[in-house]
């Protein structure tokens, strides 16, 4: 290529492959492709290569790992930030599918976030060197990926070097965007043997031998036990209706029967319905304390309010303007507060010895504790508000029903004064 970008190869020898064109067309939830460039640099002078450089639009936000291995991020992203991650990653892989075209090597070290002209955060599916093309009922034998992201069958013959003889299927997406969605929910990965990596055997055993419905497994102990879990940590800042519902949609993904796990279908229809839902912030009075609530539009908070109100007349609610709930039958309210439901702990520090590796690890994790007794602050402070402000908002509503009351009584005497006359007219007669 010279200097005014002019190529100087026959362009029918340096055709893009069709897969490239696919994931690169510039989709809003995928790395657009600048430029297909055929050259390197060698000592500042352009020189002839049929090696091809891909040149893509500048993520500034960094990788969706980098952003978890913030301290600030060490129990998952926010609620708010955890749906975009879900819409967008969701979008970007429905985008490949709709091209017959795997991604192989999911996760969050290959999401990256871009930050818009107008400050919108969008996260993208980057990093498409081990993407192929593949039909739903085709498969593949080849092997690529990240050991803790990668399906167990796979695991299997990328990493314990076994000979399997087992092909692939596209679903193999299915289980690393499952890993993927456990890891920015918890800040954690779901499966994890102890000493990590280098537990080869106990990781897949974790795996493969899990129950069906079973979204984590960890063992915190040499040859110990493996704690199994079927919900998510309570460590984790999503609220309780959100988790149930991703709860779900993870025990779908992280199946290792070919025959229970979810299909490409079944899996973007259910985001579709979580992203679909209406959220209701609620403040619940009598406990002083914060929920959420994903209804689908068409039914009703019957259960909280009056449930002859039907759901499109609420207002819309945030965690600083929720809906304010009050149980008429229990005056005592409750409030939980303190450090008590702080999940979190500060680590126990040596006395003695001086490891430099060992010591910015405890200080990441006190780093990680001081912003969850922030998050905790924070909650207690707006609940606080709440508290303080609902007697005032009560007293408001008690004198605007005892008004309303005043001018129905009114209404009925004075009914009652026009009934007596006319009752008396008629005796007259």
């Amino acid at each position: 290529m010279d200097q005014l970008g002019t190529p100087r190869w026959s362009p029918k020898k340096h055709i893009v492959p069709r897969l490239l064109l696919c994931i690169l067309n510039a989709h809003f939830r995928t790395v657009a492709l600048t430029k297909v460039v055929f050259w390197v640099t060698r000592d500042l002078e352009l020189v002839e290569s049929h090696s091809k450089i891909l040149v893509m639009e500048l993520c500034t936000g960094g990788s969706l790992f980098n952003i978890l291995d913030d301290p600030a991020n060490s129990y998952g992203l926010e609620e708010e930030d955890f749906l975009l991650v879900l819409n967008h990653a969701t979008a970007g892989m429905k985008h490949l599918r709709d091209n017959n075209i795997i991604h192989r090597d999911l996760k969050p070290g290959n999401i990256m976030k871009f930050i818009a002209e107008d400050g919108r955060s969008i996260y993208k599916l980057t990093d498409f060197g081990a993407a192929r093309e593949l039909d739903d009922d085709q498969q593949f034998m080849s092997l690529y990926g990240t050991e803790e992201y990668l399906h167990p069958d796979m695991y299997e013959r990328a990493v314990l070097r076994k000979p399997a003889g087992k092909s692939f299927r596209a679903t193999v997406d299915l289980w690393s965007i499952g890993v993927t969605l456990y890891h920015v929910a918890t800040g954690s990965l779901p499966f994890r043997p102890y000493g990590g990596r280098k537990n080869k055997e106990t990781m897949y055993y974790i795996t493969s031998e899990k129950a069906s419905g079973v979204i984590s497994g960890a063992q915190h102990s040499e040859n110990g036990p493996i704690e199994w879990n079927r919900d998510l940590p309570k460590s984790c800042l999503l609220s309780q209706g959100l988790c149930e519902l991703i709860t779900l949609l993870l025990a779908g993904l992280l199946e290792c029967d070919s025959e229970k796990i979810w299909t490409f279908d079944r899996f973007f229809s259910e985001v579709t319905k979580i992203l679909s839902k209406k959220v209701f912030h609620i403040f619940y009075v009598n406990e002083g304390k914060e929920f959420s609530v994903y209804m689908d539009g068409n039914k009703r908070l019957e259960k909280h309010v009056d449930i002859d109100v039907q759901l499109s007349e609420y207002p819309q609610t945030t965690s600083r303007n929720p809906l304010r709930l009050l149980h008429r039958d229990i005056t005592e309210v409750t409030a939980q507060t303190g450090l008590g439901q702080l999940t979190a702990r500060f680590p126990t520090f040596p006395t003695a010895s001086v490891n430099l590796e060992h010591d910015a690890s405890l200080a990441k994790i006190c780093c990680s504790v001081a912003q969850a007794v922030q998050r905790l602050v924070e909650r207690s402070d707006r609940c606080y508000t709440f508290l303080t402000k609902f007697p005032n908002i009560l007293t408001t509503l008690i004198s605007e029903e005892a008004k309303l009351l005043a001018t129905t009584l009114s209404q009925v005497e004075e009914t009652a004064n026009n009934l007596a006359v006319i009752f008396a007219v008629i005796l007259a007669q």
